[in-house]
């Protein structure tokens, strides 16, 4: 996947870390072996909003439809992995492993952004501004989000981070806004 021996992501072999999301090895979802929590490690970094990388890919770059797939493939193996129990090979809701870790990351930077839009006087200034949600991968973390809550699992990690009342907060912040402008 060219994951651990590269640092440009442009030079990754993103069709093999799709494989590898959605297929992953007992080692994998374990994260048991240092080059699997480093895989792991620089492809979550590579898909949060705070890195810059996948969040100013341009929506048109027909790549973009590519790593959005792989974003959802990512998350839906953190979610997986995240109660996976070695000793049982079952999942268990809420179990602290690697991949929770990572995914909460993956979570909160997301969060933050959408913090930012419900604190500033100006979404324009923002990451996830009008503008990048309409032209970048920015909107493709909602769709994240969504994935979220297809799973139990999922959905226990949004109510860690209060992800329901911050969406709430968002809708209503801009909608006053909206309707000021009137």
């Amino acid at each position: 996947s060219q994951v651990i021996l590269n640092l440009d992501p442009q030079s990754w072999r993103w069709d093999t870390i799709m494989l590898i999301l959605r297929w992953p090895s007992d080692g994998l979802k374990r994260i048991e072996d240092t080059n699997y929590k480093i895989f792991i490690r620089k492809v979550t970094e590579y898909f949060k909003p705070s890195s810059n990388m996948f969040s100013r890919l341009e929506l048109e770059n027909q790549k973009t439809r590519l790593y959005g797939r792989i974003g959802c493939a990512l998350v839906d193996f953190l979610v997986s992995s995240s109660s996976y129990d070695p000793d049982t090979g079952e999942r268990q809701r809420g179990a602290e492993t690697e991949s929770g870790f990572l995914l909460e990351e993956l979570i909160q930077d997301i969060f933050v952004c959408i913090q930012e839009v419900v604190d500033s006087a100006s979404a324009h200034d923002c990451m996830f501004s009008p503008t990048h949600l309409a032209n970048t991968a920015c909107q493709l973390y909602f769709l994240f989000i969504g994935r979220l809550t297809s799973s139990e699992q999922g959905r226990y990690f949004l109510e860690k981070q209060q992800a329901i009342s911050l969406l709430i907060n968002l809708l209503s912040s801009r909608m006053e806004i909206g309707r000021a402008h009137v």
